[in-house]
């Protein structure tokens, strides 16, 4: 039986393995022999134990009796402690003797370490406030391509709404804000001279920076519109009445269905420039995290003037008291006679007992 863990396949033992050292268990103080160290010692603590719990001193004799034993305990308590530090002083050699090799290599490692972490942080504190700059640049410009975005969809939607209104009949407003009512196709020929003033007045595609495919699809969709109403027009011109009715009800559905789809285009290709700007400054952020990741901040603290510092933060030195005391022990008898304080906020005593020798 040997003191520590023996089993070469404990997670210690092969922590060990790991750092190439071998454990050397054969070197440990066998626990049968502290039992046989201590063996004279363990066998009359049972009756020491027994004869000190029930202690009462009624006589001299008894007085003699304890006062014995409390030497006889006082001198088992020398011996353990004596032996305990022979026992230990080889192992308090080796302890000292790998401590101290260890902290010269962990003190180059250390050293070398602190080299490596601090000019990777100063980098990464570089970068990280670059990528901040660049995020500040990033959304300065998604301000301006939100606004010419939005504005062209702004835009577009004008347009679409003067077409409807010029196919339908309705009104519209200009850029300026004027507002302007049209009569829109009453009769087919009518459609014929839209579809011309169409193709020759409304703005160009390469007018639009970023949403000339949203245009060019808005004017597709607006001469389709142009040639349904044209087709209803005829329906409508007829004297059948049952025909004439069902026309103008396929004419106010287009003309309702064409109100809500200008509606809906400009709400979905808003959100989709909100998504886009939204996709860039989330970028932005996710590098700046990335660059200033696996730095953190350490809070530290330099004394200005401890004068000044709040008596919270202070520890008694306990240590200073007692050695105070050694030094002053006729002052400070003298002030407890005349019931003075030697050290202000603190009272010195005597706690009575027997000193067991």
């Amino acid at each position: 039986m040997k003191i520590g863990n023996q089993n070469p396949e404990s997670p210690r033992t092969v922590r060990m393995n790991e750092t190439r050292i071998e454990k050397a268990s054969e070197t440990l103080m066998p626990a049968d022999n502290l039992i046989t160290k201590f063996k004279h010692i363990n066998d009359q603590i049972p009756d020491l134990d027994k004869q000190s719990a029930e202690l009462k001193i009624a006589s001299a004799e008894q007085l003699v009796v304890a006062t014995n034993n409390a030497s006889k305990v006082h001198g088992f308590l020398k011996e353990v402690e004596q032996t305990r530090k022979i026992l230990k002083e080889p192992y308090l050699v080796t302890t000292k003797l790998i401590d101290s090799y260890c902290k010269v290599i962990s003190d180059r490692l250390d050293r070398i370490k602190i080299r490596y972490a601090s000019e990777i942080a100063n980098f990464k504190i570089v970068q990280e406030a670059t990528e901040r700059v660049n995020l500040e640049a990033k959304k300065k410009e998604m301000e301006i391509f939100e606004e010419e975005k939005k504005g062209e969809n702004d835009r577009i939607g004008r347009i679409e709404k003067q077409l409807n209104a010029r196919i339908f009949g309705g009104v519209y407003y200009k850029l300026s804000g004027d507002r302007v009512q049209n009569a829109g196709c009453i009769k087919t020929v009518d459609c014929d001279t839209l579809l011309g003033w169409i193709d020759t007045n409304i703005p160009d595609s390469g007018t639009f920076k970023h949403l000339s495919d949203q245009y060019e699809e808005m004017i597709r969709k607006a001469k389709k519109r142009l040639a349904e109403h044209k087709i209803n027009l005829l329906s409508a011109e007829t004297s059948d009445p049952y025909k004439h009715e069902k026309a103008m009800e396929k004419i106010n559905d287009a003309r309702s269905k064409a109100e809500v789809e200008n509606m809906d285009n400009q709400e979905i290709i808003n959100k989709r420039i909100d998504r886009e700007v939204h996709k860039e400054i989330r970028a932005g952020e996710k590098a700046i995290f990335e660059a200033g990741k696996g730095i953190r901040g350490s809070l530290k603290f330099n004394i200005i003037d401890e004068a000044i510092i709040p008596r919270d933060f202070f520890t008694l030195d306990e240590t200073k008291i007692r050695s105070y005391a050694n030094i002053n022990k006729e002052r400070i008898e003298k002030d407890l006679q005349q019931n003075t304080e030697t050290i202000p906020g603190l009272k010195f005593y005597y706690d009575e007992s027997y000193v067991v020798q």
